[in-house]
């Protein structure tokens, strides 16, 4: 029997994606910290505003931005619960902010792949910095010991 070898040109679609989980108590902050000292208004929305605050039961968001390079970023943000991985001794379950980012270029050449990811990874961690306060920047340095 003939061994046949596909040799593909390009991919349909790359994808970079990343969640991050803004956990308060984890950085050392109280659960009390609002939302709005941490992230920013854009990705806020309805929670950025006191008078809505307390009569809001859940939140998400889903925005799509056309970059310039040609990437689409789709943004999910929400509060959510993040389960304990078993890693640590912390049990208890806390609201946290979720920010999804899913980004990607269509159809791409194989030798281009690469190249791509880079790029989508600077998407990414653009669309990250540009949703967090300096106050939870700074929170979120590594400290010395």
């Amino acid at each position: 029997m003939q061994q046949v070898y596909y040799s593909p040109v390009f991919f349909d679609r790359v994808g970079l994606r990343y969640i991050n989980a803004i956990q308060r108590e984890k950085l050392g902050l109280s659960h009390d910290v609002p939302w709005k000292r941490l992230i920013g208004p854009l990705a806020l929305g309805f929670l950025s505003d006191d008078t809505m605050l307390s009569k809001i039961s859940g939140f998400s968001s889903v925005t799509e931005v056309k970059e310039k390079n040609g990437a689409v970023t789709r943004i999910v943000t929400a509060l959510g619960q993040v389960k304990n991985n078993g890693q640590t001794t912390q049990h208890k379950e806390e609201i946290s902010f979720i920010i999804d980012t899913d980004s990607f270029f269509g159809k791409t050449n194989i030798n281009d792949a690469i190249m791509n990811l880079d790029k989508l990874h600077q998407v990414a961690s653009e669309v990250f910095q540009s949703m967090i306060t300096e106050e939870l920047q700074a929170t979120m340095e590594p400290m010395m010991t």
